[in-house]
């Protein structure tokens, strides 16, 4: 698992811009087969609210918050 992958594709469900999995995995350079990995993981592990929503054409999350795998410093 590669964090910085994961952290972009935080950034792009976050921003309501990720396209379906095939434009995820041009634009993480992944395969599609780890896009749905990543997102499982995001589901699974992080408890994060991921779904597909078919009118944006994008993974969004259903509930507002936030996801970050960085330092903020307080």
């Amino acid at each position: 698992m590669r964090i910085r992958t994961i952290q972009k594709l935080i950034d792009l469900i976050t921003q309501e811009n990720t396209g379906n999995a095939k434009k995820i995995s041009v634009l993480l350079g992944i395969s599609e087969r780890m896009v749905y990995k990543y997102l499982q993981i995001l589901k699974q592990d992080f408890n994060a609210p991921v779904v597909f929503c078919r009118k944006k054409n994008s993974y969004v999350y259903t509930e507002k918050g936030n996801l970050n795998l960085y330092w903020q410093k307080k």
